[in-house]
């Protein structure tokens, strides 16, 4: 298991290069962020989805024991497994 999966699982707090900067997953429910970068075997699929450089997100819900994101972003929401998450840098506020 990568660094970055048991990122996943620790508070915002815990989880980013610096105090602004984390992973999507890292997240925690209710929080809002722009999109900073998108890497990963997915990342043309996750672009043409609406993960472009500054869009606002949003962690609508969480699900229990490692399950999928819900994701609030443009107008819509979507769901993302956790390992496509951990791809999409974003900024805190």
């Amino acid at each position: 298991m990568s660094q970055e999966q048991n990122e996943c699982a620790l508070p915002a707090e815990g989880c980013g290069a610096n105090d602004s900067q984390c992973t999507l997953c890292c997240l925690p429910q209710g929080q809002k962020a722009r999109v900073s970068h998108v890497g990963g075997p997915n990342r043309c699929r996750l672009m043409e989805l609406g993960f472009t450089k500054g869009t606002e997100v949003e962690v609508a819900r969480k699900a229990a024991f490692g399950g999928p994101l819900e994701i609030r972003l443009r107008s819509y929401r979507l769901s993302l497994r956790r390992e496509e998450a951990e791809e999409i840098r974003v900024l805190t506020p």
